[in-house]
């Protein structure tokens, strides 16, 4: 089944596109240490919307049909702004020849992590970066290793009545190697940023993506399933019943075609699994491979996950950077 257009809330879906400054720019609403012209703290709400829970609590167990996974889709993003909290993890590798050795001038390996969490009241982003690269130089004939930290701080500028930005900021440790970006916002821009999760914006990937493995010619199997499972609270099943007291629903597309002679296979792998109706966890996987052995190698793959919770999160003690000390770049790193 080709999905020909998108879903009908998707189309639908409201943008409220408040303003900076909002009708009276003289109005202010103060924010910690910040005030803001835009009096918009009635759209930063971060409860829990039950409207996805109430639609998986009444499906039976097992392989749902395609009408009920298109229903999910449909409102996989009306609980976005319920988790507080984010861990992704990004792995990026490239071998060819021998494996494990950086013995190709394509060869390169690279792992990346970041934990954020979002002080609500504040409206701000608070978290730690890492990133490990592995890789061969051909200007300079060396191998190079980086191993770096950084602190990650996302904040809007509380400057009115005229224009509002908010600050990306990843400020490494002891090198030369910051990244900071100051973008002009209006109060939906913050808020998706605010919103760790963008269940639409999932749901229109996993749409697109799928059209675009159908309309190949190469994938021998392609499939795309919502499926229910009682699980525990991390959406996995334990092999004890009695811990699977949550309801589950993965939502999964898979595309690959096997290897034939000289040619390498490839596999593709998305999914969102949601728990008692929240965004708990992302994956995306891509991956080119030969079969050695009866098993893949994998020469160049890429893995992308994602885990959400919801914690109990007091003010923010900490400080916060200061923006005029870094250079504003149009890249930042990987996550």
């Amino acid at each position: 089944m080709k999905f020909t257009t998108f879903l009908p809330a998707l189309l639908a879906s409201a943008l409220f596109l408040v303003g900076c400054g909002g009708d009276d720019p003289s109005s202010s609403s103060s924010e910690g240490s910040h005030s803001f012209c835009e009096d918009d703290g009635q759209y930063f709400v971060f409860d829990n919307d039950t409207s996805l829970a109430d639609v998986i609590s009444p499906l039976a167990v097992g392989v749902q049909t395609e009408a009920v996974r298109d229903s999910v889709l449909d409102l996989l993003g009306a609980n976005d702004g319920y988790a507080n909290v984010a861990a992704y993890s990004l792995t990026e590798t490239t071998d060819y020849d021998v494996m494990g050795t950086l013995d190709d001038p394509r060869d390169s390996h690279g792992q990346y992590s970041k934990e954020v969490t979002r002080y609500s009241s504040e409206k701000i982003l608070i978290g730690d970066y890492s990133l490990f690269e592995n890789y061969y130089d051909e200007d300079t004939s060396v191998e190079v290793t980086l191993d770096l930290d950084a602190d990650y701080q996302v904040f809007r500028n509380g400057f009115c009545p005229s224009i509002s930005r908010y600050y990306e900021i990843y400020d490494f440790a002891g090198v030369d190697a910051d990244a900071a970006s100051e973008k002009v916002y209006d109060t939906e821009a913050y808020l998706k940023k605010m919103n760790l999760v963008d269940g639409q914006a999932l749901a229109l990937d996993l749409i697109e993506k799928y059209n675009s493995y159908d309309d190949t010619e190469y994938f021998s199997t392609l499939n795309f399933t919502a499926t229910k499972s009682m699980t525990n609270e991390e959406g996995v099943v334990e092999g004890d019943a009695g811990l699977n007291t949550h309801q589950a629903v993965r939502l999964e597309l898979f595309a690959s075609y096997d290897p034939s002679g000289t040619t390498l296979g490839e596999t593709a792998s998305h999914s969102v699994v949601i728990v008692d109706g929240m965004i708990k966890s992302v994956r995306d996987f891509l991956g080119t491979y030969e079969v050695i052995a009866d098993a893949p190698l994998y020469h160049v793959l890429s893995e992308k996950n994602v885990v959400y919770d919801v914690e109990t999160i007091g003010a923010y003690t900490g400080t916060l950077l200061d923006p005029t000390a870094f250079t504003f770049t149009s890249g930042h790193p990987n996550l």
